[in-house]
């Protein structure tokens, strides 16, 4: 449907939540349901696909300077992807809000698309020169026209992911990663944060 169908559906999903309580104050259900039609309405040009294999997300924030909700944001998201789902934008967190161990594939793979992550990821994923093979949670990723980030997400609480890797005599994948490390995220991913990066969890 057109813009209007958009924000009319979106503010109804809305509708169940009831108030919202925030350090401003109390927003009502019929505040969040006009404000953000309103915010959806309100961006010029409107969100529209740019082809049949994309859609488009955005980010919302209430602004208590004028008591408005406004749009953060609006970005591409890939299409579905075998094996992931999409999150959010923002860091991938668990289900008490950690983010997870990383490993950044290697700058010799050059600057990748968000396409060829996916893939890169998996490769790594399924390695043969782990040592101790930790459990893949998924990706992040942020677009530049330098250097995209591609960071393929794995739960390891101490270290740092390539500590687990023989990079020594094995190559399977053949290059060394550009950085990696812990963080106290375990299990699937949860939600996201708001932020540049964009969270797909696997699925398997």
């Amino acid at each position: 449907g057109d813009c209007s169908d958009a924000a009319a559906n979106t503010a109804a999903g809305v509708a169940a939540m009831g108030s919202i309580e925030t350090r401003f104050g109390t927003i009502t259900d019929d505040e969040m349901i006009a404000g953000i039609k309103a915010a959806i309405l309100a961006l010029d040009p409107p969100p529209a696909p740019e082809t049949a294999n994309y859609f488009k997300a955005l980010t919302l924030y209430y602004d208590s300077s004028d008591s408005s909700f406004k749009v953060g944001s609006v970005y591409d998201v890939p299409p579905a992807v075998s094996g992931f789902e999409f999150v959010g934008p923002g860091d991938c967190k668990d289900s008490v809000g950690n983010t997870y161990g990383f490993l950044y594939t290697p700058n010799s793979l050059g600057n990748l698309s968000i396409e060829q992550c996916f893939p890169a990821c998996l490769e790594y994923a399924g390695s043969t020169c782990w040592t101790v093979a930790p459990p893949f949670i998924g990706i992040e990723y942020e677009p530049s026209i330098y250097a995209s980030d591609c960071v393929c997400l794995f739960e390891v609480t101490s270290g740092k992911a390539t500590d687990l890797l023989d990079l020594s005599s094995c190559t399977d994948p053949p290059d060394a990663v550009t950085s990696s490390g812990s963080r106290p995220g375990v299990g699937p991913v949860f939600t996201s944060s708001v932020g540049s990066y964009t969270c797909y969890k696997y699925i398997g």
